[in-house]
């Protein structure tokens, strides 16, 4: 927890710093736009913009594992809306005075719009995020990836044998081995986090979700599942909007990346 706290801490201050760097500088001041020109952006800086706010929420996926590790697993919906509500808060603040004061020449991440020593200064203060940010993921998925090998032999994951620690730190190796060819693969920043929003962040921030939804709700015909009200009814066109988006997105997007500039 106290990882978890000084990680945020961290990010947040360099944020902050890097915003008012920014604003001080104004690097790019009158050249942002409430609407872009046709002529400064294409479909691809579209669909990568779009997958890189996906990624944004990939956090969805340490969900389950969160709450399995709750003392009060029933406290989560309001850890939820507490959390929801503070990032998607910052992240629109953040967003628009650096995209005011920085422009279309904004840097990916952004605090790299700063100047020489506040980008230095922020990129420093940022470091515990950094490494938090490479190491939950990988925790989450190896933790995953452990239970459902071990799921016929549940008592394996408690022990404290060469098995038990071997398996996971392969899995681990294994975890790290593959995101380093694909960092290598796809040097450049935007486009390997806007490729990851858009393969795998996509389904599990919004097509799983609605896929879910469209499931625990179905009754075996589409009449007694979402017709029996005109809520109902608005929530399964939702979803299933929800889920269309995220098909196009997945299937557009990658190619499109790739072929970026």
């Amino acid at each position: 927890m106290l990882t978890f706290m000084l990680a945020c801490l961290s990010i947040a201050t360099a944020t902050i710093i890097a915003m008012v760097g920014i604003s001080i500088s104004r690097p790019g001041m009158g050249n942002s736009f409430a609407i872009l020109p046709d002529r400064l952006g294409t479909f691809t800086d579209s669909a990568m913009s779009v997958s890189n706010i996906v990624l944004a929420y990939n956090g969805h996926i340490a969900y389950p594992t969160i709450i399995s590790e709750m003392k009060e697993p029933r406290d989560f919906p309001k850890a939820l809306v507490l959390l929801e509500s503070v990032t998607i808060t910052f992240y629109i603040v953040a967003a628009v005075v650096i995209y005011y004061y920085a422009g279309q020449n904004v840097a990916s991440p952004a605090i790299g719009s700063a100047g020489p020593l506040v980008k230095k200064i922020a990129f420093g203060i940022a470091i515990p995020t950094i490494i938090v940010a490479g190491v939950i993921p990988a925790i989450v998925a190896a933790k995953t990836i452990y239970n459902h090998l071990w799921a016929k032999k549940p008592d394996v994951v408690n022990e404290k044998t060469f098995r038990a620690r071997g398996s996971w730190w392969a899995i681990i190796g294994l975890l790290w081995a593959a995101a380093w060819v694909i960092a290598s693969a796809v040097p450049v920043f935007n486009q390997l986090v806007a490729l990851i929003g858009a393969l795998f962040g996509t389904w599990f921030v919004l097509g799983f979700c609605a896929m879910m939804w469209l499931w625990m709700n179905w009754q075996g015909s589409l009449r007694s599942s979402y017709g029996i009200s005109w809520a109902k009814l608005a929530l399964a066109v939702l979803n299933m909007v929800i889920f269309a988006m995220s098909a196009s997105l997945v299937s557009g997007s990658p190619q499109l990346i790739l072929k970026h500039r």
